[in-house]
């Protein structure tokens, strides 16, 4: 139970006096043992089972753990590693909608990190008179890019009306970390944060 919970279950102590003529009501000592005895119940029926999870737990949150970068992750010690990366974007625009896929892939190999964690990250912009507005990112972790097919609606989400001139651009980023995956992931705080492969792909949509 979090710390808000507990304060809801005071006040619902502290209000259930009710107040009517001809009642004794309790002395404000005793008021005041009946609620710490109340609040000494709950308090220990919310403590956690696993003591490791709650020394793991952000304190005040009760709700991610915060994993911390990987101690002996070394990435002056490099293996190669081989992966599949895009090298063809299609763009295929049929009435309001538009088909945006990654038909063609290719093997390379990636030197990596001993023990560091890698990742992939997807930036999407669309330019209008020269002026770039992002869409959004994604990021996963792992080096295993998926070629999905993506299909958006012309003037819905970012994407321009039907019969605006605009240019559909998507960033892909392999990259190593000594910083593991977790909620609200930053890999670039890692102190050991680096590029292992990027490409930009544009294609003009009119």
């Amino acid at each position: 139970m979090t710390q808000g919970v507990r304060s809801v279950c005071i006040a619902g102590v502290i209000g259930t006096a009710p107040v009517s003529a001809g009642v004794r009501h309790p002395s404000a000592s005793m008021r005041r043992l009946c609620i710490i005895m109340v609040f000494a119940a709950v308090c220990a029926e919310c403590q956690p089972s696993d003591r490791g999870l709650q020394a793991a737990v952000v304190p005040g949150t009760n709700l991610f753990p915060v994993i911390p970068p990987v101690a002996d992750a070394d990435p002056s010690i490099r293996h190669p590693v081989s992966v599949r990366v895009p090298n063809v974007m299609r763009v295929v625009r049929r009435g309001d909608s538009l088909t945006i896929s990654f038909p063609s892939l290719q093997t390379t190999n990636l030197m990596v990190g001993y023990k560091m964690v890698t990742g992939i990250t997807i930036e999407e912009r669309v330019y209008r008179d020269g002026v770039a507005q992002p869409r959004g990112m994604s990021i996963q972790d792992g080096l295993i890019f998926e070629s999905t097919t993506n299909v958006f609606a012309l003037g819905r989400e970012g994407i321009p009306q039907a019969g605006k001139q605009f240019t559909f651009e998507r960033q892909i980023t392999m990259f190593e970390t000594d910083l593991p995956s977790q909620h609200m992931w930053s890999p670039q705080s890692g102190r050991h944060y680096r590029v292992l492969w990027t490409r930009t792909f544009k294609e003009m949509i009119r």
